[in-house]
């Protein structure tokens, strides 16, 4: 009975999930069928950047999995750059496929939105992503940046990481920040990857 070895199971992290939707959709199948793994459907998450198409058909699936969206920037022009792959889906109809999945579901989507110092971390972001998702039903997932040898980017600090979250509540979303766990080794969300990439181009 796997629902009694892990506690979450989320699809992120091996590619765009629903890039390779209908493999995507028949793993979740075998979670949860109790002559398989037996996996409750509530503690499966599906994570995306949002592609055409996709999230409609996401909603039409008969359990109750959740829905991450990727987001990092609230309007689009910083999105592509943050996330070049988003361009095949604006903001506006990435908005409206995901409000018409909570209308149809009744679930809440999450917004996962990586904090960036000095780039998609000021007030005026904070505020245009609170009017870009007030009144729906979401919540939004604050990550702090973990530092990669290498890239120009560095996290916000945590009275501005507040500022943010308090900017966002005054609008009536939910918001939580997670915990970073493994950036004294190296080991923390995003971090693995650039180290494995600098190991192989140090022995090649």
């Amino acid at each position: 009975d796997l629902g009694s070895e892990l506690n979450s199971v989320i699809f992120m992290g091996m590619g765009e999930p629903l890039a390779n939707i209908d493999n995507v959709e028949g793993a979740i199948a075998r979670l949860v069928d109790t002559k398989y793994a037996g996996f409750g459907a509530r503690r499966i998450t599906v994570s995306t950047i949002g592609l055409p198409g996709r999230i409609p058909r996401v909603a039409l699936w008969p359990w109750q999995i959740g829905l991450a969206i990727s987001l990092h920037a609230p309007e689009d022009s910083l999105r592509r750059r943050l996330v070049p792959a988003s361009h095949a889906l604006p903001l506006h109809e990435l908005m409206r496929d995901a409000i018409s999945y909570q209308a149809l579901t009744g679930r809440r989507v999450t917004y996962e939105y990586v904090l960036l110092g000095n780039v998609n971390d000021s007030l005026d972001e904070a505020r245009s992503l609170g009017r870009l998702l007030q009144g729906q039903l979401c919540h939004v997932n604050l990550i702090p940046y973990n530092p990669v040898n290498g890239l120009d980017y560095r996290g916000t600090n945590t009275r501005d990481i507040a500022r943010f979250q308090d900017a966002l509540e005054s609008c009536g979303i939910a918001v939580t920040i997670r915990r970073p766990r493994g950036c004294d080794i190296d080991a923390a969300c995003g971090q693995l990857s650039a180290r494995h990439n600098s190991f192989r181009d140090e022995c090649s």
